[in-house]
């Protein structure tokens, strides 16, 4: 039995056996809502039980018509959806603390954590982080912890990163990499840089090297 709110303030009870409506509190329906063309008689000459029951039909209508669209068409409509991330950060002693709320391919995420600049002088820049992240997936749920050492040198063009994660009653994870930029003038230039990836216990590393000359003349 099916439950709706009509503009004189009474319920009416519709049966659909077909699927369930729920109450709608506190919310006023008007005759204006009702499609014109369900009847031609003058609404203001209506009963005001017919009046009651038009409005259930069309709110059951409704109901129905957006039950009835198949999984996929939802699955497309959240793909148009674009994504929006709910980040913040706040100044707790010289560093930061900071989370991020929000879905990716794998499913729904949170993660939270500290990050402090280490030093910023003429060595350049290094700042770590300690953060965690929760995973909600069609597939399962997962946790995991990370640090990172993160490098940089803008007047000697170079970065560094190491980061290692450890998967709840998983595996753990180590991730490097190195890249340097060498200006011979102000028309030549070498850039390299090199990565490693590697699961603790679990087979070999995976290594990754690069380097680019280039030189423009004119």
């Amino acid at each position: 039995m099916s439950r709706c709110l009509s503009s004189h303030g009474k319920y009416c009870h519709i049966r659909a056996p077909a699927y369930t409506v729920c109450t709608l509190p506190n919310v006023q329906l008007h005759r204006a809502s009702v499609p014109s063309h369900i009847g031609n008689t003058n609404s203001s000459k209506m009963h005001p039980k017919t009046t009651v029951y038009l409005i259930c039909l069309a709110i059951l209508v409704s109901i129905q018509a957006v039950s009835s669209r198949s999984v996929e068409d939802l699955s497309n409509s959240g793909e148009q959806r674009q994504r929006r991330d709910v980040t913040w950060d706040k100044q707790v002693g010289k560093g930061t603390v900071f989370g991020t709320l929000g879905n990716n391919d794998q499913g729904l995420f949170g993660k939270g954590g500290y990050k402090q600049d280490i030093f910023n002088d003429d060595r350049g820049k290094l700042q770590g982080q300690a953060y965690g992240t929760r995973v909600l997936g069609a597939t399962g749920d997962s946790s995991l912890l990370g640090g990172k050492l993160d490098w940089n040198n803008v007047n000697k063009d170079a970065s560094a990163t190491l980061e290692v994660t450890k998967q709840i009653h998983g595996h753990t994870n180590v991730d490097a990499a190195l890249s340097k930029v060498w200006n011979f003038d102000k028309n030549t230039r070498l850039s390299a840089g090199g990565t490693v990836n590697t699961d603790i216990g679990r087979g070999k590393p995976d290594y990754g090297v690069g380097a680019t000359f280039e030189h423009n003349f004119g």
